[in-house]
């Protein structure tokens, strides 16, 4: 099963009371197995993406963490500290399979090369149109030259 597409996560907005809101969540969870395991999912997952400073600043920008008094690395161990209490829980088998589909395409080295070489030399859209006709006029460039050098040499041979 293939499944393309853009993960969409909601706006969560951290604040001074979430650790322990997120920790109560995840007890209830754990206890009662009836209830789903939305929160300890959520939890796995924003564990997965927040590892330092810069993840936080990038959901920030993104738009998934709202902008709140929180510091970036008390988020960090926000979902570290859920992450252990999660611990033995296993994660949900749609987030599962999501969650493995979306490693196996980012170890393979042309998604790797593409991302890298799309943020380094592409930020944005007019960036990415001159870099387009860049590669456009050094072509047309190299096809004139050739056209040149064979016409030169043609007209040697009909000396």
């Amino acid at each position: 099963m293939k499944v393309c597409g853009v993960v969409k996560i909601p706006t969560l907005h951290i604040l001074d009371y979430s650790s322990t809101i997120f920790h109560n969540l995840v007890a209830f969870e754990k206890q009662y197995k009836g209830s789903g395991r939305c929160v300890v999912a959520y939890s796995a997952c924003m564990a997965h993406l927040l590892q330092s400073k810069e993840d936080v600043k990038l959901l920030r920008k993104s738009g998934i963490l709202a902008n709140t008094n929180v510091n970036d690395i008390d988020a960090v161990n926000l979902f570290a500290s859920l992450s252990e209490e999660i611990g033995g829980s296993l994660m949900p088998d749609d987030l599962h399979a999501l969650y493995s589909q979306v490693t196996k395409h980012h170890r393979q080295w042309r998604s790797r090369w593409y991302g890298e070489t799309t943020l380094q030399y592409c930020p944005n859209l007019w960036i990415t149109i001159s870099v387009i006709g860049a590669l456009l006029l050094f072509l047309l460039t190299a096809v004139q030259t050739v056209y040149s050098v064979l016409s030169y040499y043609a007209s040697l041979k009909n000396k």
